[in-house]
């Protein structure tokens, strides 16, 4: 009798097993997709991109997700075929279907109706009932409601709605489809924290504008006043002479009178650099010119205090940046002053110019009192002045490295510092090349 031969029958359950396996191959591949999605940080932007691989996965008729209401935004709903498909009207009908969603993300399972009755982790209930109906006129098997949270929140619930004469929800498929909304849920976590700091970003904006208008305001308002006052001081000095009580005075009031004039001026400069609204200009600007001016302005006060102004640049022809020459020349009349009111007679200050790769760097060296590592950390601060003795024994408003930073970073820039007490400072003022930036 011949030995019988081997034969590989396809039966049902094998046909079955293999279904199963191709679909976890595909919610697998779903996951991948929904993590790669991440990037969007958008969430129908992410549903979108995964539509056609989760109907194929689980064989779906048609999906649909809702993104419960919250604080910051309503309710978001997102069905994988609009146009065709509509899915149930989420009223009360339906009895508490955050609630439901809710309970089952607690549980970490995935409920499921059937076209016939039959409820798998689904509690029975006439709301239920007016669902099963909905499932029945719809032409489908079956629905599978999926739980979306993260942790302990639940944010809204995934549909999966199979066809009629498709098979029932194998364990495994229900686990890839509980998998899928932990995943969902992660990744519109991010998105809505993204959304979340982008409101915030856009508050903040908002806040810094109105607080450049309010303080462009304030300063305007002073300033009347302050030049009156500065213009009766003048008249009074004919009438107090011989008066020594009366001249202190008036010195007093005059001596206040400018630094608060001072401080207006700085506030209003700084409002306009720090003013987001506020274009900044795109001429072409030859930095070599705008240090020899503004050193050319300063040289008198270097004269007077016994130091030393040098000016270094490295090349003959012309180191040009895009950008506003009265508010750069701001920059450097404000690094070059710093370094002269902190320098001690005799010492001297360098203030360079080079280029370095696509880039131009402005530096201002002295030979101060340096400023200590605590300080640093707060140099560009509004309002910030040093508790160094040697510092509050020098007038100032503490926004004049504030207004040079404010400038630089409108400008596309950068600003860097290096210090040592008792030894000196560097400021470094690095900006794109005007050609980097388009412009010949």
């Amino acid at each position: 009798m011949p030995a019988p031969t081997a034969t590989s029958p396809t039966g049902p359950d094998e046909l079955t097993r293999a279904q199963v396996m191709r679909r976890l191959e595909l919610a697998e591949a779903t996951r991948a997709m929904v993590r790669a999605a991440s990037l969007d940080l958008d969430a129908p932007s992410i549903l979108a991109r995964i539509s056609d691989t989760l109907l194929a996965t689980f064989g779906l008729e048609n999906a649909w997700a809702r993104i419960f209401a919250t604080p910051d935004a309503g309710e978001a709903v997102w069905v994988a075929d609009a146009a065709a498909f509509q899915p149930p009207d989420m009223n009360s009908r339906l009895g508490d279907p955050v609630g439901k969603a809710h309970e089952l993300w607690r549980r970490q399972s995935v409920g499921i109706l059937y076209a016939h009755g039959e409820l798998v982790g689904l509690p029975a209930g006439p709301d239920i009932d007016v669902l099963i109906d909905w499932v029945q006129g719809s032409g489908l098997s079956s629905q599978a409601l999926v739980p979306l949270g993260w942790g302990d929140t639940c944010i809204g619930g995934l549909s999966l709605a199979r066809p009629v004469g498709a098979p029932r929800w194998e364990p495994a498929e229900v686990e890839a489809a509980a998998e899928i909304g932990r995943d969902l849920g992660q990744v519109f976590r991010l998105s809505q924290a993204f959304a979340h700091e982008q409101a915030n970003v856009r508050r903040l904006e908002e806040l810094d504008v109105y607080r450049s208008r309010f303080v462009a305001m304030v300063s305007h308002e002073l300033k009347n006043p302050l030049t009156a006052i500065m213009a009766n001081l003048e008249l009074l000095d004919d009438a107090i002479i011989g008066d020594p009580t009366a001249t202190r005075a008036a010195a007093s009031v005059d001596r206040a009178a400018r630094r608060m004039t001072q401080l207006v001026d700085d506030l209003l400069v700084l409002s306009r650099a720090a003013d987001p609204e506020r274009p900044v200009s795109t001429d072409l600007v030859d930095l070599t010119d705008v240090i020899r001016d503004a050193c050319d302005l300063t040289e008198t006060r270097a004269d007077q205090h016994d130091l030393d102004l040098r000016v270094q640049i490295a090349e003959d022809g012309p180191l040009t940046v895009v950008g506003d020459a009265s508010q750069l020349d701001r920059v450097v009349i404000n690094l070059v002053s710093n370094a002269l009111k902190y320098t001690p007679a005799g010492g001297s200050v360098t203030v360079g110019l080079r280029r370095v790769a696509e880039e131009v760097e402005l530096s201002v060296r002295d030979e101060g009192i340096g400023i200590s590592a605590a300080d640093q950390a707060r140099i560009f601060d509004e309002f910030f002045r040093s508790a160094d003795p040697h510092v509050t024994a020098q007038a100032g408003t503490g926004l004049g490295l504030a207004i040079a930073d404010q400038i630089v970073r409108r400008h596309g820039g950068r600003m860097e510092m290096e210090s040592e007490p008792g030894v000196g400072s560097v400021f470094r003022v690095v900006l794109a090349a005007a050609e980097k930036r388009g412009r010949s």
